[in-house]
């Protein structure tokens, strides 16, 4: 597979069963779309190492692999947020006036460290109320980026913040 040619047949043959492929584990289609660009980029890199007759394979092999650990990364992020809405909750219904307000601040202090970028995407989605998908388009970034960013805010501000 080390010729332009035969990697440009194979994009053409296989990237749409690729994108199907994925939909059977991931509901997004910008992020299937993604993770079967990142297989061609991979295949790209390899391509002295795979021959044209096991291209095939291992594109859906690495595919998978992509697939899996994204919804991987998915549940992780999906526990940061449910961890945060916890110690909200815990937060506000089990503690004295003075002590919300100094945890408060404690977030605040640890939102402004934050990169601008993922302070700006956290406080859309989670001060402003916006969806990934909006946040994603108005700053022409893919929702996976979108979440990889929640996660690190979220990640950040739990570590500083616990009761």
């Amino acid at each position: 597979m080390n010729r332009q040619g035969d990697f440009d047949k194979v994009f053409r043959l296989y990237y749409e069963p690729m994108y199907f492929f994925a939909r059977h584990f991931v509901d997004e289609e910008e992020t299937c779309r993604d993770l079967v660009m990142d297989v061609f980029e991979d295949l790209w890199r390899h391509r002295d190492g795979v021959k044209a007759t096991t291209a095939k394979s291992w594109l859906f092999v690495d595919l998978r692999n992509k697939c899996i650990d994204y919804l991987r990364r998915q549940h992780r992020a999906r526990q940061y947020e449910v961890t945060a809405m916890l110690l909200n909750k815990e937060w506000t219904e089990n503690t004295d006036p003075l002590e919300q307000q100094e945890r408060e601040r404690i977030v605040a202090r640890r939102l402004d460290a934050l990169p601008v970028t993922t302070r700006r995407i956290f406080e859309a989605c989670y001060v402003e109320g916006k969806k990934y998908k909006e946040v994603a388009a108005e700053m022409g970034i893919s929702v996976s980026t979108v979440k990889k960013h929640i996660v690190k805010a979220l990640k950040s501000v739990k570590r500083q913040t616990k009761p």
